[in-house]
């Protein structure tokens, strides 16, 4: 059964981000793969599978928060929140943080908040 309310203008830009970034994600982790193997690192194939991953989880959250799933919520929530451990571990080994990495995570916490100040609209 559809939710009848209209999600607001905001609600579809986050979902279209998700699928844009999930479905770049997967095409550059997939050529990564592929670079991996063919150089036989494991680690850079370690990695891959990782964000293999989430970029599978930003593109079924998508698809759920479209379809306004609360599925889709929690699956967000913990995509996000392992792309932030990610984030934290590469700190703590390399002890540099990028502005690409600053700005990713305040707009993963804006997304966020914002699903989750509207969780009331979740099935």
């Amino acid at each position: 059964m559809e939710n009848t309310q209209k999600n607001p203008v905001l609600w579809k830009i986050v979902v279209i981000l998700l699928f844009v970034v999930g479905s770049m994600e997967l095409l550059f982790i997939i050529l990564g793969l592929f670079g991996a193997i063919v150089l036989n690192r494991i680690d850079w194939l370690l990695g891959g599978i990782f964000n293999l991953a989430i970029s599978i989880g930003y593109l079924l959250s998508a698809y759920g928060l479209m379809k306004v799933r609360k599925w889709a919520l929690l699956m967000l929530i913990a995509v996000i929140s392992l792309k932030f451990a990610a984030y934290i571990v590469g700190y703590f080994n390399t002890k540099v943080i990028s502005f690409e990495t600053i700005i990713e995570i305040l707009i993963g916490a804006f997304i966020l908040i914002y699903l989750i100040l509207l969780r009331k609209r979740f099935k």
